[in-house]
């Protein structure tokens, strides 16, 4: 009993508030951002509103990738630190099984469904697209075979969106290891080196947009940035005490400074062409700050307020990896219908909330009746893992 309450205790320190939120924002602008994409009739873009909206916003929305990214590094940092300050050592095998039962289940049945069943159910089946794709996105190399090909799918982009996952799982495979060979500081240097190396890549790549936006080596900065960051809280208490306390003022100035970035990026690197090659680590600077505000600081607005956003970041990941359905559905009803391109209010206000509500009714599915088997799995025999490591005393 004593073990058990210490376990409990330990994990819900482990909880950082407001990430469920943030997490499910990042994964909206990406609904947001494909479903502009995809549902693209020429006439409603001649729409100075609409032009104006995708301009400085909509067309952002692939930003939500990165700050998934950051958003990420820092959790599992967070949580490799917080095991290893609790038993003295980190459980790889543990660790691995987490994320297997977390990411695997949907990401293999993307899998089928974008190499087999959605093709032969509707007759675009490619025998070469198969063997030539396919060993790619089943290793979790899906970005990289994008990188050199640009691969999205047979018939439907649904495999093409999951090149993040295959980052993830790449990062997941070397990370924990890592503990073991180094020391928090040590790391911390090694993440600050990685990071360059990654910068110099993208600067050396930067005329290729495949490999600048999909490539392992060019999008790893944003996980390592979210590692730094954790690391630093954990090491440096005098940084956390600071975030806790930010002044009002400090936060507003900052949430200004970010939005005016967001709306004004292009326009600022038209005038200082230089900062485009630091694009993606400028952004992943303000999404580190933006999630340690919301995880740590006693003053501004918290996202995690709003219970919809809260609740709904439980089932991003679903709702990251089937939204296309929703908007491929939406796509096929428009032609049907036969309904004029020229009616704004369908297309984009209709449009959105129908996509929408579609989106989140399939993640819920997904996640009660597809995912929580292998969660409640992956619970069980984690926490049991966790509680006789508790129980063995250190020699």
């Amino acid at each position: 009993m004593l073990f058990q309450t210490m376990l409990k205790e330990n994990r819900e320190k482990q909880i950082i508030p407001n990430l469920n939120a943030l997490r499910f924002i990042s994964a909206f602008f990406v609904f947001l951002v494909h479903y502009f994409n995809y549902i693209n009739p020429s006439q409603v873009y001649k729409s100075q509103i609409t032009q104006c909206l995708y301009h400085y916003l909509i067309s952002k929305g692939n930003l939500g990738v990165n700050f998934f990214f950051v958003l990420s590094g820092f959790l599992i940092t967070h949580l490799l630190i917080a095991e290893k300050n609790l038993t003295g050592s980190i459980s790889v095998k543990n660790f691995y099984l987490r994320r297997i039962l977390r990411i695997w289940p949907i990401y293999y049945f993307i899998f089928f469904l974008g190499f087999f069943i959605y093709p032969l159910l509707t007759s675009k089946f490619s025998l070469p697209a198969l063997s030539e794709h396919a060993t790619w996105f089943a290793a979790f190399l899906g970005n990289i075979d994008r990188s050199y090909t640009d691969f999205t799918g047979i018939g439907c982009d649904l495999l093409g969106i999951m090149w993040t996952v295959s980052v993830e799982e790449q990062f997941y495979l070397f990370w924990p290891l890592l503990f073991f060979c180094f020391s928090s500081r040590k790391l911390m240097v090694l993440v600050f080196l990685l990071i360059c190396f990654s910068l110099a890549f993208r600067i050396y790549n930067f005329t290729d947009y495949r490999f600048i936006y999909f490539h392992t080596f060019s999008v790893m900065s944003d996980l390592l940035v979210g590692c730094f960051a954790a690391f630093a809280i954990n090491e440096y208490p005098t940084l956390k005490f600071k975030i806790e306390n930010l002044s009002n003022n400090t936060i507003r100035f900052f949430y200004l400074s970010f939005f005016s970035f967001l709306l004004f990026q292009k326009e600022l690197y038209m005038v200082i062409p230089l900062l485009d090659y630091f694009d993606r680590l400028i952004f992943s600077l303000f999404c580190i700050s933006i999630i340690l505000h919301q995880a740590y600081s006693k003053t501004g607005f918290k996202v995690g307020q709003i219970r919809y956003l809260e609740n709904w970041g439980i089932i991003s990941y679903g709702f990251y990896a089937l939204h296309l359905l929703s908007i491929m559905f939406f796509q096929k009803l428009l032609l049907i219908l036969k309904i004029e391109a020229s009616d704004t209010s369908i297309y984009f206000l209709l449009g959105i909330v129908l996509t929408f509500s579609i989106s989140i009714i399939i993640s819920n599915l997904s996640y009660n009746y597809f995912e929580s088997p292998f969660l409640k799995l992956k619970e069980g025999y984690v926490n049991k893992g966790d509680l006789n490591r508790l129980a063995t005393p250190e020699r």
